[in-house]
């Protein structure tokens, strides 16, 4: 029972057993309160009921007017990044802490070994840090651009459990330099710390536990050096540390180049602060000249006037880049049906990015799989040195708009596929999930709703024919047959078609365009020809159709379809009256 007569909370259990442990994990240590030096149980207890409890009181619960749940959910946050990740059971203590319906409570932590003196330290260095102010959270940071304290400690004292490991990975950095550099950390070198690891965290695949566990893995291994960390890296090659190797790569030279020349650290800091590319700059380093400069000679044998030639190629793509990318993606130039970017990009390259068995036209969101930031870190062979070559033709300084449209109309001397969709925005348009289906070996392109063949889909080639069809004028000349809607499909048993359709005494014939090995085939049913022997004679005789099966078919190579049809309209149209 407690002090009010009542059952303890979880909460104060919690502190009560935990002081008890804590002369166990701490026999002799000490730390200091006040004018003199007292044993950490005695620390805890001291804290947590003063300087801490008002600390927490600040974010009590208005209709509890309790601060327990607070407390607990901010200790299993704790618990998330002090677990030793080379333990065994790290994988499944990990995934056991996601799970939403979890308690916290002393047992439970007890029982899977949480409470070791990593957490305990990590706790009292936290606590002790944020509580300085006697009320609401005090800041370490000078700033929240790296790490926003008073935001992830929002988030913890809600819910714990749906904190990503991209956000852990921060924190657990921050959490390890208090403790680390108790006596000789600076708000400067953690800012410069968490600097590092939030470009490493935020550009990395972290989504597996032991993915997160190899993140924590390196971040101890350069916690030494967190104090110093752009000499660590300027100096070091620190190998394999969890994180994705490209951004390591690109972490190292950066601190090279600051380290070597000063101006470099504004307009890296510009850059990476971006909130698109959010640290993840590779490519500007590679438009303006950088990595190969730093490959021919090391950055610390650089003249100053080497400096200044990349430093000005290097403020020239990071205009441009700011021109084509929001901090959601891609800019808007024009309106947003025209896709003016892609459609530029691709009049100057097969920018496509194959994702499983999809060509994808790339989309926004920084996460999925075919976004342009994903594209942005493709490396130096990839297909972003498309979007260097359309920057080099852009004009920063001048409207963006006309500069792509004047890109798209000269376009010239392209492969089909790619003249078509530059040609035809609506090909874009038709893709919802910007994804076309291109079979290895195949003549054959499909646009699709979708990801998959089984939902609605288009062929590239005749839904293009549908297009220009579908104009005026194509309609007009085309008289007497009749346009009708494109027919997607959502098989593969049957083909995506442009339909004509022709009326005679009152029997409907129907003419399917199709794509098929690089040619349209037209084809129309014998069966609709039944009542019109007159019309399969002509078909046959003079549109140079052929009976296969029950069809009427011709092939057609795709340069003549215009003027096939305009001829088939003119057969039609000549037909005797009755």
């Amino acid at each position: 029972m407690n002090a009010r007569g009542k059952p303890l909370t979880p909460f104060e259990t919690f502190k009560a057993r935990f002081e008890e442990l804590l002369n166990e994990l701490y026999p002799t240590e000490t730390r200091q309160l006040g004018n003199g030096a007292v044993s950490v149980a005695k620390f805890f207890e001291v804290r947590i009921d003063t300087q801490w409890t008002n600390f927490f009181w600040t974010y009590k619960n208005p209709s509890t007017e309790t601060f327990d749940d607070a407390v607990m959910n901010l200790l299993v946050a704790l618990a998330r990044v002090s677990m030793d990740p080379a333990s065994p059971r790290f994988d499944e203590d990990t995934t056991l802490l996601r799970e939403r319906q979890l308690g916290g409570t002393f047992s439970l932590f007890h029982e899977h070994h949480w409470l070791t003196r990593d957490f305990a330290d990590n706790l009292i260095d936290l606590l002790e840090a944020w509580s300085s102010g006697g009320g609401k959270l005090v800041p370490v940071l000078p700033n929240s651009r790296y790490f926003d304290e008073a935001a992830f400690f929002g988030r913890a004292i809600l819910e714990p459990s749906a904190l990503e490991y991209t956000q852990l990975v921060q924190f657990a950095a921050f959490v390890f330099y208090l403790r680390h550099h108790k006596r000789n950390g600076t708000p400067t070198s953690l800012n410069e710390w968490m600097r590092v690891v939030c470009n490493l965290a935020v550009n990395s695949d972290i989504e597996r536990s032991e993915e997160y566990g190899r993140c924590l893995t390196g971040l101890l291994k350069l916690l030494p050096e967190s104090n110093q960390i752009l000499e660590h890296l300027s100096a070091t090659d620190i190998g394999q540390i969890g994180f994705s190797p490209q951004q390591v790569r690109e972490e190292a030279l950066k601190a090279r180049l600051i380290l070597t020349n000063c101006d470099w650290r504004t307009r890296i800091g510009s850059a990476e602060t971006h909130r698109y590319f959010s640290g993840q700059i590779e490519f500007l380093l590679d438009f303006s000249g950088v990595l190969a400069a730093a490959e021919r000679m090391q950055v610390a044998n650089w003249e100053v006037a080497e400096h200044q030639k990349l430093q000005a190629a290097f403020d020239l793509y990071l205009k441009k880049a700011q021109s084509t990318f929001t901090l959601s993606g891609l800019a808007p130039i024009g309106p947003a049906e025209h896709y003016l970017w892609k459609r530029a990009l691709l009049a100057l390259g097969n920018y496509l990015v194959l994702i499983g068995r999809n060509y994808c036209f790339l989309t926004d969101p920084p996460s999925n799989r075919d976004s342009w930031k994903r594209f942005l870190r493709g490396g130096r062979t990839g297909t972003r040195e498309h979007l260097k070559a359309l920057w080099d033709r852009i004009d920063a300084n001048s409207e963006i708009e006309p500069q792509l449209s004047q890109i798209i109309t000269s376009a010239s001397d392209l492969e089909p596929w790619r003249s078509a969709v530059v040609k035809h925005p609506e090909t874009i348009a038709y893709c919802w999930q910007q994804e076309i289906r291109w079979e290895h070996n195949s003549d054959e392109i499909y646009l699709l709703h979708k990801t998959q063949m089984n939902g609605a889909h288009a062929e590239l080639y005749s839904y293009v024919l549908y297009l220009e069809l579908d104009k005026g004028w194509a309609q007009h000349s085309l008289g007497p047959l009749r346009l009708e809607s494109y027919q997607s499909v959502s098989m593969i048993e049957i083909e995506p078609h442009v339909v004509l359709v022709f009326e005679r005494s009152g029997h409907p014939v129907s003419f399917a365009v199709e794509s098929e090995k690089g040619q349209f085939r037209v084809y129309t049913r014998l069966a609709e020809l039944l009542e019109l022997p007159e019309v399969e004679t002509a078909l046959c005789a003079q549109g140079q159709f052929s009976a296969h099966a029950d069809e009427l078919t011709r092939l057609v190579p795709r340069q003549e379809i215009h003027q096939m049809l305009q001829d088939l309209a003119e057969i039609l149209a000549n037909l005797p009256n009755y």
